[in-house]
């Protein structure tokens, strides 16, 4: 009964892929293959902190209260809501976030993640480094989605895959420190993207009107 729950869960989510970026539409597809999920948690309509298990979860942020929800360990799946503001953690694991249509902030923690940000002027947090997670490059392969808006984008170690989406965004590829991996930074459709990168790292950044080299 669970798997046939998600499957019905994945096809809503499909209803507004038509709004974001070919990276979105990969990030809801890759919902299907999950399975054995610990815990559906609704997080509760007034105003609060929401946490996951250690381990695979499906939470779904209030609808109608703004939510901090921490995904704590395992594979997680987290939805904000359109209506409210959002503040997601994934911690730890290889998580989904999906944002709504406020301005949200989400903060991958370690392991392989994928984001969508949806509409709203978004923040998208993955440095590994800064937040204290040094020695943590493998598996910390990140495929992140802006979204609609003017977002703020920050990846960390390890190969990750931007779409900034419409909007003039702020991307750092590498975070706070160079990694020397091969990222990829899509700014989008946007007129005034900026890009932050270092000349010696073999990043690619196709559609990005302002490019600054960190090494400068």
């Amino acid at each position: 009964m669970l798997n046939v729950y998600i499957d019905r869960m994945f096809c809503e989510n499909l209803r507004f892929a038509f709004l974001v970026t070919l990276v979105s539409i990969i990030i809801l597809q890759t919902l299907s293959s999950q399975r054995g999920w610990a815990a559906n948690i609704n997080c509760p309509n007034i105003s609060s902190t929401c946490y996951g298990t250690p381990y695979d979860d499906i939470i779904f942020a209030s609808s109608v209260q703004f939510n901090v929800v921490h995904g704590m360990g395992g594979n997680d799946f987290i939805r904000g809501y359109s209506n409210v503001p959002n503040i997601i953690y994934g911690d730890d694991g290889n998580d989904i976030l999906l944002g709504g249509a406020n301005d949200d902030t989400m903060f991958g923690g370690r392991g392989s993640d994928k984001y969508e940000g949806g509409f709203g002027d978004d923040t998208i947090l993955e440095d590994t480094i800064n937040a204290g997670y040094v020695g943590t490059l493998l598996n910390n392969d990140d495929m992140i989605s802006g979204g609609e808006g003017d977002d703020y984008i920050q990846s960390g170690e390890g190969v990750d895959r931007i779409h900034s989406g419409p909007g003039n965004d702020f991307i750092y590829p590498n975070g706070y420190y160079r990694d020397f991996s091969f990222d990829t930074a899509d700014c989008g459709s946007g007129a005034a993207d900026k890009i932050f990168i270092y000349s010696g790292d073999p990043d690619i950044a196709p559609n990005c009107e302002l490019i600054t080299n960190l090494d400068r």
